[in-house]
């Protein structure tokens, strides 16, 4: 269930980058007749502006903003849906799904997640939504931002290793699961922490010191081959 959300977020960024070449019927009609030998400076300049692409974010960006207001609110509001959804199988004795609506639940909560995420990230990069995108934006998420993945690849081991510990079965109730969430969450974000400084800090500046190594190589090479000629 995690590799449809995944490949929702790669979509977001392919259609971003994604070059579309309009094709007008003026540009049609110049590649059915064959090409002069010369053009003059105008005419060329003519047919770079009607042959120019446009990518997927342009085609956002010329999107109302009353459009992207709209969509980041029923974004927002169906991730809480699927957040506060749960607490009706908690009610009473619990268990109160049955199977077929588990199924729905664990099918498309992380691929509706992800597209919504992915929807509101798209919003605040075209600058529609400032508010949003500066909240967003703001430098009290950087720190948090560069450990969320490491926190995403460790938070099974916590949790993992924690249930396995457990003497005693789970009670479901809303101040056991906000303890556990808290506990799993710091847990998580601690140990990703630790893989950054341990492992993917030092990657990082290894990397670094190899492509300025391969830069200075280049450079090397360009001045030697220069000086040669």
């Amino acid at each position: 269930t995690r590799f449809p959300a995944w490949g929702i977020g790669m979509l977001c960024a392919l259609f971003c980058k994604l070059e579309f070449s309009p094709r007008s019927s003026r540009t049609a009609a110049a590649e059915a007749s064959s090409p002069a030998p010369e053009q003059d400076s105008d005419g060329q300049e003519e047919e770079q502006q009607v042959q120019q692409s446009y990518t997927g974010m342009d085609i956002l960006r010329s999107v109302p903003s009353s459009w992207h207001h709209a969509v980041v609110v029923l974004a927002a509001g169906t991730m809480a849906y699927i957040v506060l959804i749960v607490t009706e199988d908690f009610k009473g004795k619990g268990n109160n799904w049955s199977v077929f609506q588990e199924m729905l639940w664990l099918s498309f909560a992380r691929p509706m997640w992800a597209l919504c995420c992915g929807v509101v990230t798209l919003s605040c990069a075209t600058g529609h939504v400032p508010l949003v995108s500066d909240f967003l934006g703001h430098p009290i998420w950087v720190v948090p931002a560069r450990l969320t993945f490491n926190a995403y690849l460790v938070h099974p081991i916590i949790i993992k290793c924690l249930a396995g510990n457990m003497t005693n079965y789970y009670h479901f109730s809303f101040q056991d699961v906000m303890h556990r969430w808290c506990g799993n969450s710091i847990y998580s974000f601690a140990l990703a922490a630790c893989v950054f400084l341990l492992v993917e800090r030092p990657c990082m500046s290894f990397q670094t010191l190899l492509m300025s190594a391969t830069k200075r190589r280049s450079s090397k090479r360009t001045t030697a081959s220069a000086q040669t000629t």
